[in-house]
């Protein structure tokens, strides 16, 4: 075995492995190339990888298993062999620097049956030679035991000509069935249209605590009987709530759409609420706001919005204890009993089916609710969707226990208004989301390898946001 972690080692865990000096030079479209050795207690398995956008794999692969076969005649000898063996040394010794590094190899050497496995695997490497080396290489690379797999991405799949189908049932309910090919998860996501910058701020607070404890009542882990539902049909679900729209979201296995859909078509028609889950809720809503009021980037995101918005109350209002006594469990349920249904709802399912089936099947589920009415109302001026006519600069006093400064940029930009046009899709929602990728959102963010420049890229986050009240980058 311990020679068998010094092949793993030459070819990929030491400097100018064998990987890379063998088959990169070769194959430099190659990415994520390993080796790893995984013990068995009578046999063990080396597993070796690579990504590539080539779609061709059989060259490399081909490759690599006819240079492998010949590895035995040239097995690693002298200075090269000790300097593998000290570089796998010095590995086993840091995983062993780390607790739960040492917990697992106690772990695996327990299933071995055979603790000095792990006691005495240092010293082992140490007792290693090239004729052991040669011998493994032959019996391990120069024989037919292999398999090889290939795993092509979902786009090499059958998709359908036409992935998105959509309807708009007679209650107002919108429908949307997203194919997607190769999946096994189905997705299904509930859109409630929420309008917290509109009527007067009763109404505003109203329309937050619903929308909080909707959230509170779908995450709270410890409801037992939410959660027996959910695994009676192997579903998760989850609800995030923000100024303008709450969204329930579930995920089970793709035969199990039909009853995730009567799942949650109960929950949406009547969430098991109660005079002491609304005492409860409120309790942990406030104390979830009071904790999230403090934190930087909701300070700095909440001024952002009210300098490049203001008057226009388009940051959530502030919920307070005393503001939420005047508020009844009657009041709550009426409220929710007319926000609930279909004119203010969007339902999309994302799976790999049949989609005009599956149209079928999510119109049938959804199209008894009540129609009532949208809860959006609100209507911007123009100037909202348009530049600012001068930079604007806003101070902003943090904590006192915050160790660093900030500087946040955000832009004033056109609302995202229409799903159905192409053009609005592309030129505002898909460019600005690809721009907000290459700038702050990815591991090379343009802005973050600035930043690293002058040693002041830490905290940095950014949002792209938009809706049909406000944009904003």
């Amino acid at each position: 075995m311990a020679a068998a972690f010094l092949w793993q080692a030459a070819l990929y865990d030491i400097n100018n492995s064998w990987l890379e000096t063998a088959v990169r030079k070769d194959f430099p479209e190659l990415k994520n190339l390993y080796a790893r050795y995984v013990p068995g207690h009578e046999r063990g398995l080396l597993l070796i990888g690579f990504t590539s956008r080539e779609p061709d794999a059989n060259r490399p692969i081909n490759h690599i298993l006819a240079a492998l076969s010949n590895l035995y005649m040239s097995p690693p000898d002298g200075k090269e062999l000790r300097r593998i063996v000290e570089m796998t040394q010095l590995k086993t010794l840091e995983k062993r620097e780390s607790r739960l590094e040492r917990v697992f190899e106690l772990g695996f050497a327990e299933l071995l049956g055979n603790f000095r496995i792990a006691e005495g695997a240092s010293a082992a490497f140490s007792r290693v030679t090239p004729a052991d080396m040669k011998g493994l290489a032959r019996k391990m690379f120069s024989s037919d035991r292999y398999a090889v797999r290939v795993l092509y991405p979902l786009k090499h799949q059958k998709a359908e000509d036409t992935p998105v189908k959509m309807q708009v049932l007679d209650n107002g309910a919108r429908i949307v069935v997203r194919n997607f090919a190769g999946s096994e998860v189905v997705g299904l996501s509930i859109l409630f249209g929420v309008d917290i910058c509109a009527g007067k701020e009763d109404e505003q607070r109203l329309t937050r605590l619903v929308a909080e404890m909707v959230c509170d009542y779908v995450n709270d882990h410890e409801n037992r009987r939410l959660s027996s539902q959910l695994d009676e049909i192997g579903a998760r679900l989850d609800a995030v709530f923000n100024n303008e729209s709450l969204i329930i979201s579930a995920r089970t296995q793709k035969q199990k759409l039909p009853e995730l859909l009567s799942f949650v078509n109960k929950l949406v028609r009547n969430p098991e609420f109660s005079e002491d889950f609304f005492s409860k809720a409120k309790e942990r809503i406030l104390q979830r706001l009071a904790d999230e009021s403090t934190t930087t980037s909701n300070i700095i995101f909440g001024n952002m919005v009210d300098g490049l918005f203001p008057g226009m109350n388009l940051y959530s209002p502030n919920l307070l204890s005393n503001d939420l006594e005047k508020i009844t469990f009657a009041q709550v349920k009426q409220f929710y009993s007319n926000w609930a249904v279909g004119a203010n709802m969007c339902v999309g399912v994302v799976g790999n089916f049949d989609s005009d089936k599956t149209l079928q099947l999510v119109a049938k589920a959804f199209a008894t609710l009540p129609q009532g009415k949208s809860s959006i109302k609100a209507t911007c001026p123009a100037w909202v969707g348009q530049p600012l006519d001068k930079i604007e600069v806003k101070e902003v006093k943090l904590p006192a226990n915050s160790e660093y400064a900030y500087i946040g940029v955000g832009f004033r930009m056109k609302q995202f208004l229409n799903l159905t046009s192409k053009e609005d899709i592309r030129g505002s929602f898909g460019a600005n989301s690809v721009l907000s990728h290459l700038l702050f959102s990815s591991s090379n963010a343009i802005i973050a390898q600035e930043l690293k420049k002058i040693d002041a890229h830490r905290g940095l986050w950014g949002v792209y946001r938009t809706n049909q009240l406000f944009s904003i980058f």
